[in-house]
């Protein structure tokens, strides 16, 4: 199963660990509590899903590291997708001055 397949919650492995799935393309390890990236192309094995939702008034709202830490996620994905665009954009406008110019 693809990595996008999973809800949030769900436990999977993936290289040898166990994870759980807490955002689109983020998995939490559930031995050291690590968050990671997951690539939405890999293959994970499912184990089933998350113990028993609680309630969402009896749920604990993110720590503050957790949030601090999904947030420099975010900001990268955005700063290398904007580079890369950024990168492309340039290289378009410098192709096109090259065929004006005849080179």
């Amino acid at each position: 199963m693809k990595f996008p397949h999973l809800k949030i919650g769900d436990r999977f492995q993936f290289q040898g660990r166990t994870y759980v799935k807490v955002g689109p393309l983020t998995a939490q390890d559930v031995e050291n509590n690590q968050q990671r990236m997951i690539p939405r192309s890999v293959l994970v094995e499912p184990l089933g899903s998350a113990p028993a939702e609680r309630d969402e008034e009896s749920r604990e709202p993110p720590t503050r590291e957790t949030l601090m830490r999904a947030l420099t996620q975010c900001e990268q994905r955005c700063l290398v997708s904007v580079e890369t665009a950024a990168a492309g954009a340039i290289r378009n406008a410098f192709e096109e001055c090259r065929k004006k110019l005849g080179l």
